[in-house]
């Protein structure tokens, strides 16, 4: 077999930046799984395939090449589908089928939900043709997602674009059971592809919400972590300043991305500036309640939640969990926790101008974590799967449901969601 990641890891980037697009634009978007994969059969794999896959990936990757090093790929039908099985697999039940003819390809993917309960699939389909040597979308498909018409195929095609403007994918070739890639990887080329998946105002509204970040990162010592609490005050303060005639939902629903981005240390890229090779500068990690995880998990649950989707936000949340229970980190409800306080914040901070307003004041007399997040002392973390099903009768479990609704009635208390009260910190 021969050939590279490249390509696969760039295609899987697309699908999931597809996703999280889906989750993030596509507003009025209810998740509902499927009862049926879209592709048939099992996807196991034997050892052999496994090293195969492990192997080429880690001798492969792009990010292992230097810079700016031309590089072109062929790939067989087989091994497309080997990867795309593989990568799959390392996500949880699934399986994938990759189909190559003369000037098309077809990817078909069915990712079951964590382990599997009751036959729920997610079921994804891509189809791309060659035009000028470059791929164009025909098709994109999310089954279980019913998505505005064209939306899925409108947000493949956004990435495809990014890929085009950071001049990563500079030509395709399609045959019968073939496909030759020629690429370039370059710096920051998943920033780059990140910030097409935003519409042209949003762009301006994160990078200034982006370069107020890094300018309060910038006040501090080199590698000092910076608290949530201190990074949302300092961008909704502004946020608030800019609303003077303005959307005040639209400036916040850009705070929370920008909070999002940092927080997960991604830079979403200036491309008018032409700056979208260019290293990122010092980002440093943003804790909650002393942690990035926490951080990450409230920021990148407001980011989505923000945009409408607060149910894709708290599917995604539960996914990761109980997918860390299957044999990762362990189920933490601490981070569900987190999840739910991103998304309840997001909700108020995007609720209409009255809701946008009322945080945005809220910001201005300086915001504590102990006003937006609960204490998570007590909170179970580190379950493996078996004694989360013990324990607490997995996710439709009465213990799992009484825990859940304990939480979110404390969530509920907290004073960001109380204006009139605001208690002494340490409350909550």
């Amino acid at each position: 077999m021969t050939g590279s990641a490249g390509p696969v890891r760039i295609l899987a980037r697309i699908l999931v930046g597809v996703l999280i697009l889906v989750a993030m634009l596509g507003g009025l978007v209810i998740l509902v799984t499927q009862g049926e994969p879209l592709v048939p059969g099992s996807s196991a794999l034997d050892e052999a395939q496994r090293a195969w896959a492990r192997g080429w990936i880690k001798t492969h990757d792009p990010r292992r090449r230097p810079y700016g090093k031309r590089t072109v790929v062929a790939v067989s039908e087989a091994e497309a589908s080997l990867l795309a099985n593989y990568l799959i697999s390392r996500l949880g039940p699934g399986q994938a089928q990759v189909r190559i003819g003369p000037g098309r390809a077809e990817l078909l993917a069915s990712i079951g939900l964590p382990w599997n309960p009751g036959g729920a699939w997610l079921n994804l389909g891509l189809d791309l043709a060659v035009a000028g040597g470059l791929p164009q979308v025909q098709a994109a498909r999310v089954g279980g997602l019913p998505l505005p018409q064209g939306l899925a195929k409108a947000l493949a095609e956004r990435a495809m674009e990014g890929l085009s403007r950071a001049r990563v994918l500079e030509s395709l070739d399609l045959t019968p059971g073939r496909a030759v890639v020629a690429y370039t990887w370059r710096r920051g080329v998943l920033d780059t592809v990140g910030t097409h998946l935003l519409a042209p105002d949003d762009q301006a509204r994160v990078l200034f919400y982006q370069a107020e970040a890094l300018a309060l990162a910038a006040k501090g010592p080199a590698g000092k972590p910076l608290p949530l609490a201190d990074l949302l005050t300092r961008l909704l303060v502004r946020a608030q300043a800019r609303s003077l005639g303005a959307d005040p939902v639209a400036e916040n629903r850009a705070v929370l991305a920008a909070t999002a981005a940092f927080a997960n240390r991604r830079l979403v890229r200036d491309l008018d500036a032409g700056d979208s090779g260019a290293a990122a500068p010092p980002m440093p990690q943003v804790l909650l309640r002393g942690r990035g995880d926490l951080a990450q998990h409230f920021a990148t649950s407001a980011a989505v939640a923000a945009q409408g989707s607060s149910l894709i936000s708290d599917a995604v949340g539960l996914y990761k969990e109980l997918t860390d229970a299957n044999g990762g980190s362990g189920f933490s409800f601490a981070d569900l926790a987190a999840d739910r306080a991103g998304v309840r914040f997001a909700e108020l901070a995007t609720a209409g101008r009255d809701g946008a307003l009322r945080v945005q004041r809220a910001a201005a007399s300086g915001l504590a974590e102990d006003d937006f997040m609960i204490d998570i002392q007590g909170l179970p973390e580190s379950i493996g799967k078996g004694r989360f099903q013990r324990l607490y009768g997995g996710t439709q479990g009465a213990g799992y449901r009484a825990l859940v609704e304990k939480t979110e009635a404390r969530i509920g208390r907290l004073p960001v969601h109380r204006p009139a009260q605001r208690p002494a910190a340490g409350q909550g």
